[in-house]
């Protein structure tokens, strides 16, 4: 872990056999949210309506254009529970000779720690540079002699796009999870630890 490997980075860290991080990287985060984007006030403020058809009752259930029901918010409080115990339990796994189901969860109440925090926490086995992990993947695998391989995307900045071949393909922005709910795409359940 070298910067931010909250949440869903520490959903895939924790069945790791052992887990470095810096120490001034940000992990923990257990827990699970969704959110659901309410415009139905906007829309009547610029008097745009939404007309609705469905089949059954719960089809357009997190809808944008209307408030959630009770009943629908259980239904997503339920589904967030299932979603949350599974994370629990993939921690527990991982983590299974350093800290108990109990012990997690009492961690995983949705607050970040640093990687030294995480240490104190036994959530991370030690603290490290990129160069001490790699050492110590190689002394875990008993290889003397490895070679790491980072693929690294450039990000594409403002004069890139207006230099760029119009046969080349359109570039692929990477948009914040949330904002996903501006696109239609609800309901979507996140390990995600948003910081803004």
């Amino acid at each position: 872990m070298q910067h931010v490997a909250a949440s869903g980075g520490y959903y895939i860290s924790a069945p790791a056999d052992y887990i470095m991080a810096h120490k001034t990287s940000i992990t923990g985060s257990i827990g699970v949210i969704s959110q659901f984007l309410n415009v139905e006030k906007l829309f009547q403020k610029i008097g745009v309506e939404m007309t609705t058809i469905k089949s059954e009752e719960l089809k357009d259930i997190g809808s944008p254009y209307r408030p959630m029901t009770e009943k629908e918010q259980a239904l997503f409080k339920k589904i967030i529970d299932e979603m949350y115990e599974q994370f629990i339990t993939v921690v527990s796994e991982g983590r299974k000779d350093k800290l108990s189901r109990a012990e997690i969860r009492k961690l995983a109440n949705g607050m970040v720690y640093t990687g030294q925090q995480a240490l104190e926490l036994k959530l991370v086995d030690e603290l490290g540079y990129w160069a001490d992990a790699v050492n110590k993947t190689k002394e875990l695998a008993q290889l003397s002699d490895a070679r790491v391989v980072e693929y690294i995307k450039k990000p594409i900045g403002f004069f890139e796009l207006l230099s760029m071949n119009r046969s080349a393909p359109a570039p692929q922005f990477k948009f914040p999870e949330y904002l996903d709910l501006l696109k239609g795409k609800v309901p979507k359940f996140m390990y995600l630890w948003i910081t803004e």
